[in-house]
């Protein structure tokens, strides 16, 4: 259903011209919706205009544009000894479930007159408890899956330093040691998305990812008792920044799965050692 509003204006424009110079005026309108502050479009506007000095009405309408405007144009007729005069004599608003509001503010601009009007949505309450809704059923949705993240990336973390620690392989001899350590860098090969940037008799290592969910990896052999040594390996991966693009917990979501794939390549690491040790 429509709502209409008429605004009966009851304004004279005046006009001082030569005898029988008519005038082209121009009456312009432009619609903001009262509470989102925003032009609206698609808003009828219709003009009753009377002419003083040649006693005719004219109906004009116009329909705004996306910048809330529209305009439209009649002519004044003048006198032979004096200017003529222009009446508004009634101004509607009407747009599908907007309800005009009942202050409407004009001006001059020349010979021209402007009219300011704004129309509230029939429904804005209703959209806004239900926007506000929606925002609340979001942060408690956001702050379940927030919890979970951070829950299992911690149980996850706690499973890494126990694998960390049980990962660790001592050899004997430096015979059994160099082999251990060749084992240890084709596994880091294998399993690594990098590629190995350092190599020596103690350490290996690989370039640092730089890829959201890449793995790299450090391994170390430390001296022992005697002639024996004990190497530790270390996998790192790329977590993702905060982005404004996604929601936080989706971000945790993602970051979850460096954390398993961490956990994974960590507990692989002694029974490959294991297994072609003895080989």
């Amino acid at each position: 259903m429509k709502n209409l509003m008429k605004c009966v204006a009851g304004m004279l424009v005046i006009a001082s011209l030569p005898a029988f110079a008519d005038v082209d005026m121009k009456w312009r309108a432009e619609v903001t919706d009262r509470n989102e502050k925003t032009p609206i479009a698609g808003v009828k506007i219709s003009f009753d205009l009377f002419d003083v000095y040649s006693k005719k009405t004219t109906h004009n309408s116009c329909i705004s544009d996306a910048t809330g405007a529209c305009e439209v144009s009649a002519r004044m007729t003048n006198g032979l000894f004096e200017g003529g005069q222009m009446e508004a004599r009634e101004i509607t608003f009407t747009k599908e479930k907007y309800t005009p509001d009942p202050d409407i503010k004009w001006f001059n601009q020349g010979p021209n007159k402007i009219f300011r009007m704004t129309m509230t949505a029939d429904n804005w309450q209703e959209e806004q408890r239900q926007k506000k809704l929606k925002q609340d059923e979001d942060l408690a949705l956001t702050i379940q899956k927030v919890g979970q993240e951070k829950d299992e990336q911690l149980q996850l973390s706690q499973k890494i330093a126990r694998a960390e620690e049980s990962s660790k392989i001592t050899c004997q001899s430096k015979t059994e040691c160099d082999k251990l350590f060749s084992l240890t860098e084709i596994y880091i090969v294998k399993t690594s998305d990098m590629k190995i940037q350092m190599a020596t008799a103690t350490t290996i290592e690989t370039y640092n990812p730089t890829e959201d969910f890449k793995l790299g990896f450090t391994a170390m052999k430390m001296p022992g008792k005697g002639n024996s040594s004990i190497v530790t390996i270390k996998a790192i991966c790329k977590e993702a920044e905060l982005s404004t693009s996604e929601p936080y917990w989706i971000t945790l979501q993602k970051n979850t799965a460096c954390y398993r794939k961490r956990l994974s390549a960590t507990e692989g690491f002694q029974p490959f050692i294991s297994g072609n040790l003895k080989n």
